[in-house]
């Protein structure tokens, strides 16, 4: 991969690995210091986590002296398939995008997390799956984009 960006005139890649519950930190310090031995002129090797957010307050699991090992952190909501992550209420649609849109507020303001990590993308399965009913992305009332980017900017 190094090699291909280099042929392609990249000037910077992003490695991103997922930071789960039970992964272990001194992974990242390894690919770190490889990195740093690493001899591109010209050339920046980032290292980066998509870290599971735990809840709808936008906890994490990963402590801010981990965090510093990475180059950017990327928030990892909506994993509800894993066992370790709260699952929103599945009473109503309502609900669920309400819980959502709490988990996704909270994680902006999270300051150990610098991007998010695909917003809304995995509700309309979580909705299908709990409610059996066919929802899709574009269900997802337009209110709720709206008011995710007024949270970013």
């Amino acid at each position: 991969m190094l090699e291909k960006a280099l042929n392609i005139g990249l000037k910077y890649i992003g490695f991103t690995d997922h930071f789960h519950i039970f992964t272990d930190p001194s992974i990242f310090k390894a690919l770190r210091e490889i990195v740093e031995k690493s001899n591109f002129k010209n050339f920046r090797i980032l290292i980066g986590s998509e870290i599971d957010v735990l809840n709808e307050n936008g906890d994490i699991p990963i402590s801010k002296r981990d965090v510093s090992i990475l180059d950017y952190t990327i928030s990892g909501q909506h994993h509800y398939h894993l066992s370790f992550i709260k699952h929103p209420p599945s009473n109503s649609v309502e609900d669920i995008l309400e819980y959502a849109f709490k988990e996704i507020v909270n994680t902006i303001r999270n300051p150990l997390i610098d991007g998010l990590g695909h917003p809304w993308l995995k509700i309309p399965g979580y909705i299908r799956e709990k409610l059996n009913i066919d929802f899709k992305f574009e269900d997802i009332p337009s209110e709720y984009f709206y008011k995710t980017c007024e949270r970013i900017w």
